[in-house]
């Protein structure tokens, strides 16, 4: 028994003990999906190529030093494509059915092009 909970606990500390060297965020919020904006191409000089952007009814009051208060999430802040692809479906899905999500932030704040940077997307 001794023998097979030693490599469980080593793969259990090996995950806490990089999730720390990850996480950046500090906050989260939790909310029915408001609005969700893709842009698949640059829109100015500003924005990046496959970013989207979103707000949800709890939106924190926390804002990039500009009128913008909303979340984004582009190749800066996740790079994988396929996170992207998912984080973007997981939202249209909450707005379709109404249902809640919790989004990590940081509210010092860790902007993106001007929005808040999203960490992690749940739905609840």
């Amino acid at each position: 028994m001794r023998t097979l909970l030693r490599p469980v606990i080593s793969v259990a500390a090996l995950l806490l003990s990089s999730l720390s060297t990850h996480a950046a965020y500090n906050s989260t919020a939790t909310g029915t999906v408001v609005t969700i904006q893709q842009n698949s191409a640059p829109v100015s000089s500003v924005t990046v190529a496959e970013t989207f952007n979103f707000t949800i009814s709890a939106q924190p009051n926390v804002s990039c030093g500009n009128a913008s208060r909303q979340f984004a999430v582009s190749p800066n802040s996740v790079p994988d494509t396929q996170t992207r692809k998912n984080m973007l479906a997981l939202l249209m899905f909450a707005k379709a059915t109404g249902g809640q999500v919790e989004v990590a932030y940081d509210d010092t704040p860790t902007c993106d092009q001007g929005m808040l940077q999203v960490y992690y997307i749940v739905a609840l």
